[in-house]
């Protein structure tokens, strides 16, 4: 694999990626508000109605489509870092750049995604 692939990928992910963590920290502060939010009991029929159908607007139209995206993106790239990681050596001192850096990036997305994961699993248990 030569540098100049490697170079190109990572100028053209740092664009996605600065427009994917732009929409996970407005969505991430939305998550938040909902999570601190009181659920109605179920005496409140129509308050509960409300807020689960909020809560399902919210996951559906909103957080999972952001999941796929991140999805998506780890699944692209992971070609390109099974062979970085195939065709290179652990080296402390000696090491190619790009490519530590393209694998970092991969992980970070892993890492991300999961996040969201999460948070989708934390709001979905607010339904029951």
């Amino acid at each position: 694999m030569n540098s100049v692939n490697i170079s190109d990928i990572l100028s053209a992910i740092s664009v996605f990626l600065v427009f994917l963590s732009f929409l996970l920290s407005n969505i991430d502060k939305r998550v938040e508000a909902i999570l601190k939010n009181e659920k109605p009991t179920n005496a409140q029929i129509s308050a509960l109605k409300k807020y689960r159908k909020e809560i399902r607007q919210f996951l559906f139209i909103q957080l999972c489509p952001i999941l796929i995206v991140f999805v998506v993106t780890f699944y692209l790239l992971l070609p390109h870092a099974i062979k970085i990681i195939a065709n290179s050596k652990l080296s402390f001192l000696d090491f190619d750049i790009l490519n530590s850096l393209f694998i970092c990036i991969e992980g970070g997305i892993l890492l991300l995604t999961c996040y969201i994961g999460f948070k989708i699993i934390e709001i979905k248990s607010l339904l029951k």
